[in-house]
């Protein structure tokens, strides 16, 4: 959607948000407008409920571009969040038994 209504569209991590975190912001530049078919689509789609079985736009609509981006920015994060998951398991798994059960206790008091 935004990528049809503005120039240019990045989806970015900030510097001090962790590496396991999923922060993450988009930022749009240039805003194009809205077309009168667009709005007319958009619109088809306000309801209590999402219609099944209908795409919200045309794939020819998303720039080839922004889906490549999108689709590194998904493996990237899959990556970084993988490897969060792995340092955190060896982390537990290095940890003295006595502190775990110390862990646990505070989390479940």
């Amino acid at each position: 959607l935004l990528s049809c209504t503005f120039e240019r569209v990045v989806v970015c991590k900030p510097i001090m948000s962790t590496p396991g975190n999923s922060e993450t912001y988009v930022v749009s530049t240039g805003f194009k407008g809205v077309a009168l078919d667009v709005l007319e689509r958009l619109l088809m789609f306000v309801d209590i409920e999402w219609p099944k079985g209908k795409a919200l736009f045309a794939e020819a609509c998303i720039p080839p571009r922004w889906m490549q981006d999108a689709v590194r920015c998904a493996k990237t994060f899959a990556l970084v969040q993988n490897a969060v998951v792995l340092r955190n398991l060896r982390l537990f798994r290095s940890c003295p038994r006595e502190e775990v059960f110390q862990i646990r206790a505070a989390v479940n008091a």
